[in-house]
């Protein structure tokens, strides 16, 4: 497992990405939350506890530090991304 680092590109430190997934591996983020809305095809994500297959228009949340990989069902599949950096919204909310 890895920690990835979410180069995030403006001040707003949010990130968004389409992105179509094969395999994703096992990964976590240590201050960051993903929000995963899959707007085409199904895919299978797995995080600390369960297994979850997700179709289009459904949405699914990681909270930071929670291990998690994705994994493709169907190939043509569209994935919107949008990462959070918490530590710099937590003074907000």
């Amino acid at each position: 497992m890895f920690r990835e680092q979410i180069g995030y590109r403006l001040n707003s430190r949010v990130k968004a990405s389409l992105d179509c997934i094969l395999h994703y591996p096992v990964h976590m983020h240590a201050n960051s939350i993903e929000i995963i809305c899959v707007l085409d095809g199904t895919v299978s994500i797995f995080d600390s506890a369960l297994n979850h297959k997700l179709s289009a228009g459904d949405v699914y949340i990681f909270n930071a530090k929670d291990p998690h990989k994705i994994i493709t069902v169907s190939e043509n599949n569209i994935i919107l991304t949008v990462q959070i950096d918490i530590d710099y919204y937590k003074r907000y909310f």
